[in-house]
């Protein structure tokens, strides 16, 4: 199984800001790992989109 990895800040930081909704336990979730690791929500928000999105499940491939 793959693992997730937080990724520090890198040459490739992006710029734009928009706003992206979540549960209260899922905040709750992010802000504790933000507050552990000192990265930012935007940026673990990003990277578990970014995982998600790559090892998603397309079933219009398997069907």
């Amino acid at each position: 199984m793959d693992k997730f990895v937080i990724i520090t800040p890198g040459l490739r930081d992006s710029k734009n800001k928009n706003v992206i909704r979540v549960t209260p336990s899922c905040y709750s979730k992010i802000a504790e790992l933000s507050d552990r690791t000192g990265v930012s929500m935007c940026r673990i928000i990003g990277q578990c989109v970014d995982f998600a999105l790559d090892h998603m499940v397309d079933e219009e491939c398997e069907g």
